[in-house]
C-alpha cells in the first residue's frame, strides 16, 4: 500500500474559544482526525460552526474548496468521508455519550439553519453525517418520526439513508473501528477507554496519524481552557497518556533512544545501574580520567595491550 507523509498536527484554534459551551473532550479528537485525513487544498473543516450569535454550534462542517477538481476518495475513514457532498454536517457523540431522540431533531435543525445562513436552496448539496458509539433504537425511532430512513451498508457499522431530502450517514464507532482503514475511529470509540494500546492492526500511516493525534491531545491538555470548557478532559488525557506510553514501549530501543543526549539516557539511574551488564574492561574504560591516573603502573601492566594503550592515551591528555 502506498503511504503519504502524515501532515503536521493541525491548528487547535477554534476548538477552545472563550464562548464555547461545555463540550465533551472527545470532540476535538474528531476534528483533528478530519483535518489530518482531508487534503487541505480540497476540503475546509470548520470546527464548532456557529449557527447563531449565541453558542449554538455544529460539531464540524466539511466544505468543498474547489468546484470542479479531480475525483477524490479517502484511503482511510471511508465510513465517515466517502461520498462527500459540497457541504457536509458532522454531528458527533464521543466515547462516553449516546445518541438520544433529541439528536435527530438537532441534526435536522442544524441542516436547515446552515442552509439559511449559507444561502443554499437544495438539500442535495448537503450531507448529514452522524458519528457515535452506537445507533440507538430511540434515535432511529425519532428519525423515522421526522421522515428519515436508514439501511445498513456493506461497510460494518455504517448506515446510509435520507432525512427530508438530505443524504444521511450514521457511523457506529464501536462496530466500524476494527475494519481495515477504519482503525483511527478507535481513538473516539468506547474501546479506547478499555485498552488504549489495543489497536495492533494499525498500518504505518494509521500509527503515525494516531501518534500525531495523541500529540494533539497533549497540546490541548496544556491549555488551561481545556478542562474549563470540556467534560471528560481528564479521562481523555489519561487515555492519551497511557496510549503514548504503550506506543513508546512497542518501539525498538534504538528508536526510543534516538536523539537523546548520553546524560539524558542515564538520567535516574544509580551509579551501579549505569555499569550493569558491562565487562570488567568496559567498566574500566567508563571511569573518568582522574580515576585512571590513580591506577598503578603494576596494575596497568596486567591489562591487555589494546586496553592499556587506550588508558595511557587518556592519561597522557
Amino acid at each position: 500500500m502506498t503511504t503519504t507523509p502524515a501532515p503536521p498536527v493541525p491548528s487547535l484554534e477554534g476548538l477552545l474559544s472563550d464562548d464555547a459551551p461545555l463540550r465533551t473532550a472527545w470532540h476535538p479528537l474528531l476534528i483533528l482526525l478530519l483535518e489530518m485525513l482531508l487534503p487541505r487544498d480540497r476540503w475546509h473543516v470548520i470546527p464548532e460552526y456557529a449557527l447563531t450569535r449565541e453558542p449554538r454550534r455544529i460539531d464540524a462542517v466539511i466544505v468543498r474548496r474547489i468546484a470542479d477538481g479531480a475525483p477524490w476518495s479517502p484511503e482511510y475513514l471511508r465510513s465517515v468521508l466517502d461520498e462527500l457532498r459540497d457541504h457536509n454536517i458532522v454531528h458527533f457523540k464521543g466515547a462516553t455519550d449516546a445518541l438520544e431522540r433529541t439528536d435527530a431533531l438537532q441534526l435536522l435543525s442544524y441542516a436547515y439553519q446552515y442552509m439559511a445562513l449559507e444561502g443554499l436552496e437544495d438539500p442535495a448539496q448537503v450531507s448529514l453525517r452522524v458519528v457515535a458509539p452506537t445507533l440507538t433504537p430511540r434515535f432511529r425511532t425519532q428519525l423515522a418520526t421526522v421522515g428519515g430512513a436508514l439501511d445498513a451498508t456493506a461497510l460494518q457499522g455504517v448506515h446510509a439513508g435520507t432525512l427530508q431530502g438530505f443524504s444521511l450517514r450514521v457511523v457506529e464507532t464501536t462496530i466500524a473501528w476494527p475494519a481495515p482503514g477504519e482503525h483511527l475511529l478507535f481513538a473516539v470509540s468506547p474501546a479506547c477507554l478499555d485498552d488504549p494500546a489495543r489497536p495492533g492492526a494499525f498500518d504505518d500511516t494509521e500509527r503515525s496519524l494516531y501518534y500525531r493525534l495523541l500529540q494533539g491531545i497533549t497540546q490541548l491538555s496544556q491549555d488551561p481552557r481545556w478542562k474549563a470548557i470540556m467534560k471528560d478532559a481528564s479521562l481523555v488525557q489519561r487515555t492519551a497518556d497511557q496510549a503514548l506510553l504503550d506506543l513508546l514501549a512497542a518501539l525498538p530501543v534504538e528508536t526510543r533512544l534516538a536523539g537523546l543526549r548520553p546524560e539524558d539516557r542515564l538520567a535516574g539511574l544509580r551509579p551501579e545501574d549505569r555499569l550493569a551488564g558491562l565487562s570488567e574492561t568496559e567498566r574500566l574504560l567508563a571511569l573518568p580520567d582522574a580515576a585512571l591516573r590513580a591506577l598503578s603502573p603494576d596494575y596497568l601492566a596486567t591489562l591487555p595491550d589494546d586496553v592499556r594503550a587506550k588508558l595511557l592515551a587518556r592519561i597522557a591528555r
